[in-house]
């Protein structure tokens, strides 16, 4: 049964792809538009360099590369807000459609792994807990954006207006100051 669900979802996330993925979805540094109907809602490019020695983000990388079992979802998060500005942008992974601003956790980490080249199981570790949850409970249903990437990989991943970070230098009331 297990298989079979595992033929079932690569073959509903290869569908989404075909309908779902642009050519250029993972662009970095793409533009993207900020806020609601608000004065932040502008659209700037974000230029993100790599990760950076020192930072709070290289630590955590170097930290999934060594010992992927401890991290934490907290602590992924903790650094990911530490080095970045977030932005609420649009993302799908497979079939699952998340609106800008909804599941912002998996947009935080998903863009880390996207700028800091990160395969999908390197990825995956920055969930912590929530990960080996999903792993542990193969049927469940809960944390579709993890167990649609656990399927799809980043085959599966798309943000169509750019990653969710943006340097912390980037004056997000300011957009024209981000390029």
């Amino acid at each position: 049964v297990t298989q079979d669900l595992s033929v079932m979802t690569s073959t509903l996330c290869a569908l989404a792809l075909l309908v779902a993925v642009p050519v250029n979805a993972l662009r970095i540094g793409a533009p993207r538009a900020l806020g609601t109907a608000s004065a932040r809602a502008t659209v700037i490019r974000a230029e993100l360099p790599p990760l950076e020695d020192g930072t709070a983000c290289a630590a955590l990388v170097a930290s999934v590369k060594a010992a992927p079992s401890e991290i934490t979802f907290a602590e992924s998060i903790k650094a990911i807000e530490e080095d970045y500005e977030c932005l609420e942008v649009p993302f799908t992974v497979g079939a699952v459609e998340s609106a800008a601003g909804k599941n912002m956790g998996s947009a935080k980490i998903l863009s880390l792994g996207k700028v800091g080249g990160l395969s999908a199981e390197e990825t995956l570790a920055l969930f912590g807990e929530i990960y080996r949850g999903v792993v542990s409970t193969p049927e469940g249903d809960d944390h579709p954006n993890i167990r649609a990437f656990m399927a799809c990989g980043w085959d599966g991943v798309s943000f169509p207006d750019g990653v969710a970070l943006a340097s912390l230098e980037c004056d997000l009331d300011r957009p024209e100051n981000c390029s």
